[in-house]
């Protein structure tokens, strides 16, 4: 019950802007676990509970989220500040975990590297259009979807809303048979979502198997950098208290968790 409300986390998470799924995968002790298992066919037939688990709360949270998409952003701010909350109780956890499975530190160039990297893109989404012809638009929509949804810190949404084709999946999500009557739109989405994932899956499995440190350097500066771009505007109402009371409750309940873990 717990690894499904935890995958249905996951879910809602991977569709909100801004926000990476894979962020909060790793946050809930799931991650490394699904990406180990998909690498070898062996552990599939092994713990197909588990992946078939993970999936139905993955779907579950997608369908559930595109459907109060628009209602939920009414309530942003909150939902920003509790994520920031446990993205943070994460940050001490990976830095240990580095230490612990390499007896050395966080590699600086990497993590400054990748943090860097997401401020930018997420300036350019929010002072660019990009144009592209449609198919093409899509099946890059696609890769870039599959690369979120792999390399934690990188929100697949922020890419869809960087090439304008977010509310036309959300829409998708929320009404599948669309696929039908518009299959020749979606269909290089999904082609490029597919070639993305036997893409990324393989190459951050060997990443991780040859690069721990250099990797986990890497996405530790993607998830600080989630942080930054997740802030909400300040201002001192009812909203951002609540919010910022419920990002420090969050914050100390995913400690108490992770600590009960080890």
């Amino acid at each position: 019950m717990i690894l499904l409300l935890k995958s249905f986390i996951i879910g809602i998470c991977a569709i909100l802007p801004g926000v990476s799924g894979s962020v909060i995968a790793v946050t809930l002790g799931i991650y490394n676990k699904f990406i180990d298992i998909i690498c070898d066919f062996n552990k599939i037939k092994k713990n197909y509970k588990f992946l078939l688990i993970v999936s139905i709360g993955v779907i579950l949270g997608i369908y559930f989220a595109s459907n109060l998409i628009m209602y939920i952003f009414k309530f942003k701010t909150i939902i920003y500040y509790i994520l920031i909350g446990i993205i943070l109780s994460e940050i001490p956890f990976l830095v240990k975990n580095i230490h612990v499975n390499t007896n050395k530190r966080v590699m600086i160039i990497p993590l400054l590297s990748s943090f860097l990297l997401s401020i930018i893109l997420d300036k350019l989404n929010t002072s660019s259009n990009l144009i592209m012809y449609s198919s093409f638009k899509y099946f890059i929509g696609g890769i870039f979807f599959s690369f979120g949804k792999v390399f934690p810190g990188v929100s697949s949404s922020f890419f869809l809303l960087c090439l304008g084709i977010y509310e036309n999946i959300i829409i998708l999500v929320n009404n599948p048979f669309l696929l039908i009557k518009n299959f020749w739109l979606y269909f290089p989405f999904i082609i490029g979502t597919i070639i993305g994932l036997i893409i990324f899956i393989k190459l951050l499995s060997f990443l991780m198997k040859n690069y721990y440190r250099f990797i986990y350097s890497l996405l530790l500066g993607f998830i600080i950098s989630s942080v930054y771009v997740l802030i909400p505007d300040f201002s001192f109402n009812f909203i951002n208290i609540t919010g910022i009371l419920l990002m420090i409750f969050s914050f100390i309940i995913m400690i108490i968790i992770k600590l009960k873990q080890q």
